[in-house]
C-alpha cells in the first residue's frame, strides 16, 4: 500500500482497494502502515483520513492512527512549517 501513495492516481487506487478489502485485511493493512511518515506526506495523509472515515474498528483507528497523529502534533507544535 505505501508504494501506491506516491501519486494522486495511486491514492485513488489505494482508497478503492482499501474499501473493497474485508475487515481482517483492513486491520492487517492499518497495523503495517508507517503512520509517522505518512502524516507528513502531502498525499499519504489523505489515505489516513480515508482509513479513519471507513474503518469499522474504532478502537484500532483510535489507537494506531489518531493516537500517533496526536503525538506527532504535540512534538511538532512549535514548528511553523508543520
Amino acid at each position: 500500500m505505501p508504494c501506491l501513495l506516491a501519486s494522486k492516481s495511486g491514492l485513488k487506487v489505494a482508497c478503492a482497494l482499501f474499501t473493497m478489502m474485508d475487515a481482517r485485511d483492513r486491520k492487517t493493512v492499518v497495523k503495517s502502515l508507517p503512520i509517522e511518515e505518512m502524516l507528513t506526506n502531502k498525499i499519504a495523509h489523505l489515505f489516513l483520513i480515508h482509513i479513519v472515515t471507513t474503518l469499522d474498528d474504532t478502537q484500532l483507528s483510535k489507537k494506531k492512527i489518531l493516537h500517533e497523529a496526536l503525538k506527532q502534533v504535540d512534538d511538532q507544535i512549535g514548528d511553523k512549517s508543520y
